[in-house]
């Protein structure tokens, strides 16, 4: 098994965590719901865990390649990117300008229960504000965050094929990360 060193800087020095790929992964996604020939109800989800993800001693900058959401099907995946503007900007970057380590470190330990981030997402030159609720899974032993809005909420579109007769999504679209603990370097 391979070891990967990412470095993390915090105000006094920099230093490198040598970890394992498995527990290093970033990934962000999205989910969203269909319903196809006006009935069946389908749930969708891309993801991608090529993620540049970038932590000092305050904030936090991630940003990926939108044509590395993948969800299985290469036609979809290209709906996606061609809807968020890969041709003329093909990154989605999300800034955190401020991060509390000793909240990571409290919601780890199981208190509080979630963890509301302001953060900024930059899509298609635009910049929107989100609210992520970040949680702790025990056992992932991973920080997962979502954002719960609507297309509109980012300026685009409810996706739809023949007018919404053959395929329709929902209004919602929920976005997501996964953080392994050992990035956020939250133990005391």
């Amino acid at each position: 098994m391979k070891t990967q060193i990412l470095p993390v800087t915090t105000a006094v020095l920099a230093m490198f965590l040598v970890l394992d790929p498995a527990e290093s992964q970033v990934c962000v996604g999205y989910r969203a719901k269909k319903t196809m020939f006006l009935v069946k109800k389908v749930e969708i989800e891309g993801r991608s865990c090529t993620v540049d993800l970038h932590v000092d001693a305050n904030q936090a900058k991630i940003s990926f390649d939108i044509k590395s959401l993948v969800s299985g099907d290469s036609g979809r995946d290209q709906d996606v990117a061609d809807r968020l503007g890969f041709a003329e900007i093909p990154k989605i970057e999300v800034s955190v300008p401020s991060i509390n380590r000793d909240d990571w470190r409290k919601l780890r330990e199981g208190e509080p229960k979630a963890l509301s981030v302001s953060a900024e997402m930059k899509l298609r030159g635009k910049s929107f504000p989100i609210q992520p609720s970040v949680q702790w899974n025990p056992e992932s032993r991973k920080f997962l965050g979502e954002v719960n809005g609507q297309y509109k909420d980012f300026d685009l579109e409810v996706p739809k094929v023949v007018g919404g007769i053959v395929a329709k999504a929902d209004p919602v679209l929920t976005l997501w990360i996964e953080i392994p603990e050992a990035i956020l370097d939250t133990k005391p």
